[in-house]
C-alpha cells in the first residue's frame, strides 16, 4: 500500500562493510574511552580520599609544652589516706594525690576511679624514680634537676585517641621534633631556619596510651641562646642556679619561634602508616610545669584506661615556684599591663611577646573534673569556649 518498502534501504542492501561506517564506530570507540576515563578518575578520586583518612593517626596532642625543672609534689604526709584507699577498692593499692594536702577538697574515694602514678605508666618512656622507700632518707633522694645533669627538660605529651580500645596501638611509632627560627637583620626577617631537636626516647614500639617526648636543654640544645649555651659549657654542663630564680629568666634563654611534633607510625587498626603533627608557639610553653597524670584503674572492672578528657590538664612542679598562669587568663590585658610595665621598666617587652604568639588560654581546673586542687590551671585549646 503506498509503495514498495526497502527494509535494507535504498537498493535493498544492508552495510557492513566497516570502512562504509566508520564514524559509527569512532564515536563508539570515544563514548567507551570517555566512559572507562571517567569510571578510573572516580576510582582514583575514591581511593585518595579513603587513603587520606586511613593515613592519619588517632592522636591528641596537648596544647601545650612545658618546661620542667622540679619534680611535682608527693604524697608523703598523710600516710593514713592510703590504707583507708586500698580497704575502699577491695584492697587494691591506690595512691593519692597530693592536693588533699595542699588544701583541696578530700576525693570521695569509693565513687571515682582511682589514678595511676605517672612513674607507674607503661606509656611514659623516661622512667624518673621520684619516691623513697621507707628505709630511704630525703637526703638520699636524688633530685629532679640533678637526673638531667642540673638541666631543665622540654616535655611533649601526645595520647592515643583509641586508647580505651583493644586493637588500636600504634606500631613503631617515631616522635620527631623540629624547632623554627626565624632570621633576619635587625627588625627585618629574611629567611626560616629550622633545626632538629634531640628527644631522649623518640622511637616507641607500641604506643597504646600516653607518650612524653623529653627533650633536655643542655649545652648542645638548639632552642637556647648562643650565649646561654656557652655558659652552660663553661659551667660544667649544667645551668646556673641564678637561672631558676624566676621563669622570666628562663623564658629569656629559650631562642626559638615554633615547635613543630610529628609522629609516625603503623596502625594496628588499618596495617597502614599513619601520621599526625602540631605546631606549638614559644608562647605555649609553660615555665615550671608538668602534665598531669592520665591513667587510671577502673575500680570496678580493674580494667587500666585514659582519661582525655584531662589531656590539656598541667600541674604546677614543687619546690622552686613556676610561672604564673594567671597572667595569661585575658590576653589582651594582660598584653597591655605587661607592656605598660616593661616600658616604664625600660624593658624589651619579650613577656609580651611570649603572650602575642602563644595559642592557648589558661583556665582554673575543677576538682570534680581534673581531679586536683582549684589552684592547678587547666590548658585548653582558645578555639574551645
Amino acid at each position: 500500500v503506498g509503495g514498495d518498502f526497502q527494509p535494507n534501504g535504498p537498493g535493498g542492501k544492508l552495510e557492513t562493510e566497516p570502512h562504509h561506517c566508520w564514524w559509527v564506530v569512532t564515536l563508539c570507540t570515544i563514548e567507551a574511552f570517555l566512559g572507562l576515563l571517567y569510571a578510573g578518575m572516580c576510582a582514583a578520586i575514591l581511593f585518595g580520599k579513603v587513603n587520606r583518612v586511613q593515613s592519619h593517626a588517632n592522636i591528641v596532642f596537648s596544647n601545650s609544652v612545658c618546661l620542667q625543672y622540679e619534680e611535682v609534689e608527693e604524697f608523703d604526709e598523710e600516710e593514713d589516706e592510703d590504707d583507708n584507699a586500698a580497704a575502699v577498692v577491695d584492697e587494691v593499692e591506690v595512691q593519692v594525690d597530693e592536693f588533699e594536702e595542699q588544701g583541696g577538697s578530700k576525693l570521695n574515694l569509693s565513687a571515682i576511679e582511682m589514678p595511676i602514678d605517672e612513674e607507674m605508666d607503661e606509656e611514659n618512656p623516661l622512667t624518673v624514680d621520684t619516691t623513697m622507700n621507707q628505709s630511704q632518707s630525703p637526703l638520699e633522694e636524688s633530685a629532679f634537676i640533678d637526673q638531667f645533669n642540673g638541666c631543665p627538660v622540654l616535655k611533649f605529651q601526645v595520647v592515643n585517641e583509641l586508647c580505651n580500645e583493644e586493637g588500636s596501638e600504634i606500631v613503631d611509632a617515631i616522635m620527631k621534633v623540629v624547632g623554627v627560627k626565624f632570621k633576619g637583620q635587625g627588625d627585618r626577617i629574611t629567611h626560616s631556619q629550622y633545626v632538629r631537636v634531640n628527644l631522649v626516647d623518640f622511637e616507641h614500639p607500641f604506643f597504646s596510651r600516653v607518650w612524653h617526648g623529653v627533650h633536655i636543654l643542655d649545652s648542645t640544645s638548639p632552642l637556647l641562646t648562643d650565649k646561654a649555651r656557652q655558659t652552660i659549657q663553661a659551667n660544667n654542663g649544667s645551668w646556673p642556679s641564678s637561672w631558676f630564680e624566676h621563669p622570666n629568666i628562663i623564658q629569656e634563654k629559650l631562642d626559638f619561634e615554633d615547635l613543630i611534633l610529628t609522629v609516625a607510625g603503623v596502625s594496628n587498626v588499618s596495617a597502614v602508616t599513619v601520621h599526625a603533627y602540631k605546631r606549638y608557639k614559644i608562647g605555649d610553653v609553660l615555665v615550671g610545669y608538668n602534665f598531669a597524670p592520665l591513667v587510671f584503674r577502673d575500680r570496678k572492672t580493674g580494667i587500666t584506661e585514659v582519661d582525655l578528657a584531662l589531656a590539656n590538664d598541667v600541674r604546677e612542679q614543687n619546690g622552686m615556684p613556676g610561672e604564673d598562669l594567671t597572667e595569661r587568663v585575658d590576653d589582651k590585658m594582660n598584653v597591655s599591663l605587661v607592656s605598660k610595665k616593661e616600658a616604664s621598666e625600660g624593658g624589651v617587652g619579650r613577656r609580651s611577646s611570649l603572650v602575642k604568639q602563644s595559642t592557648i588560654r589558661i583556665k582554673p581546673g575543677k576538682s570534680s573534673d581534673a581531679l586536683f586542687i582549684d589552684e592547678n590551671l587547666t590548658v585548653q585549646s582558645s578555639s574551645s569556649s
